[in-house]
């Protein structure tokens, strides 16, 4: 039930920001760099550090905006197999920000029975043509998505950096 809710939030968020795309908002793409933290990183075969891309969609309401993020790492945990993760984001503020998000996970064909939580802070390089952003973010996250790892804490410190573009007009 709890994904089903997180699920549709999601696509709310989604669906509202694709529906604002002629009349505002960005969109880019960026690297991340995630070490997780959480108790399965002391499990043997758990690789606790990744490098994931991203992409973005940042619809700005003055001094609060929204964001709609999919993160795709690659070869999560040293597993092998890609972790998918759609989230979104309430953000506050301009140069420097911050903000909460929620999101689910999909790893190996399995979503996430459970939301994972972030808290986000951040700078934002404005330009002529394109904005720079960097944050970080923490996010609780804790789940049975790995069948063969006893422990299910994933909680993880996410340091990323993406350009975005606007669109729209």
């Amino acid at each position: 039930m709890k994904r089903l809710i997180c699920l549709m939030v999601l696509s709310l968020v989604l669906v509202g920001m694709l529906a604002t795309v002629a009349h505002a908002g960005r969109i880019g793409g960026g690297v991340e760099y995630m070490k997780t933290l959480g108790a399965i990183k002391d499990e043997e075969e758990f690789d606790a550090d990744a490098l994931a891309f991203i992409g973005s969609y940042q619809m700005d309401l003055t001094m609060f905006k929204l964001e709609a993020d999919v993160e795709w790492v690659l070869d999560f945990g040293g597993s092998g197999k890609a972790l998918i993760l759609p989230q979104a984001y309430g953000l506050f503020g301009d140069f420097i920000y911050g903000g909460v998000g929620i999101g689910t996970a999909t790893f190996d064909g399995e979503w996430a029975e459970d939301p994972f939580y972030a808290l986000r802070a951040g700078v934002v390089l404005e330009m002529d043509s394109m904005d720079i952003d960097l944050y970080a973010l923490y996010r609780f996250h804790d789940t049975k998505i790995f069948e063969d790892l006893e422990e299910d804490d994933l909680d993880s410190i996410t340091f990323a950096a993406q350009v975005r573009f606007p669109i729209g007009g």
